[in-house]
C-alpha cells in the first residue's frame, strides 16, 4: 500500500479527523491517576503505625480463633425438633447381650453360606460337600434344639 492510502485509512477508523501520534499526547503525563490531576507523591500518612495496626488485627484474630475453638468443645447444639415421647414412638428395645447357642446359631448360618459358596464355585468336590452339609446339618440340629429348650 501507498503511504496516501494507509493515512487515509487510519483517519476514518479514527474518530477524531486529524493525524494520530503514536504515544502519549504532547504535555499530558502518562503515569495512572490523572483523571483529575497528576498523583500526589507524598507518602503513606499510615507508614508510621502499619504494623502496629496489622499487629492489633493479628492478635484480635488469633483471640477469637482460641474463643470459637474452646467454646465449640464446651457448647452443645440444642435440639429443637420433637423427642419420640412427643411423637409417641415407643422406644427401641435394647438388644438382649448374645448368649452362646445364640452365637453358634450365627457362625453355622456363617459356614452353611461359606460352604455354599464353595461348592457353587466348584472349589470342593460333591463328596466333600456332602460330608461337611451333614455335619453341620446335625448340629445345626442340636443348636436349635438347645435355643428352643431355653426360651421354654
Amino acid at each position: 500500500m501507498s503511504d496516501e492510502a494507509e493515512e487515509t485509512k487510519n483517519q476514518q477508523a479514527s474518530p477524531v479527523g486529524g493525524a494520530q501520534t503514536s504515544g502519549a499526547v504532547a504535555g499530558r503525563d502518562s503515569r495512572p491517576g490523572g483523571g483529575l490531576g497528576p498523583p500526589i507523591d507524598a507518602p503513606d500518612p499510615l507508614e508510621k503505625y502499619r504494623w502496629y495496626i496489622l499487629g492489633g488485627f493479628g492478635v484480635v484474630l488469633f483471640s477469637g480463633a482460641i474463643y470459637i475453638a474452646t467454646r465449640s468443645k464446651a457448647a452443645t447444639v440444642p435440639d429443637y425438633g420433637p423427642t419420640d415421647a412427643e411423637l409417641g414412638i415407643p422406644p427401641a428395645p435394647k438388644p438382649k447381650p448374645a448368649d452362646r447357642s445364640t452365637l453358634l446359631l450365627e457362625a453355622l448360618k456363617e459356614e452353611i453360606f461359606q460352604l455354599e459358596v464353595e461348592h457353587k464355585q466348584g472349589r470342593i468336590s460333591q463328596q466333600e460337600y456332602e460330608k461337611a452339609k451333614a455335619a453341620l446339618d446335625q448340629t445345626l440340629e442340636r443348636a436349635v434344639k438347645r435355643s428352643a429348650i431355653k426360651v421354654s
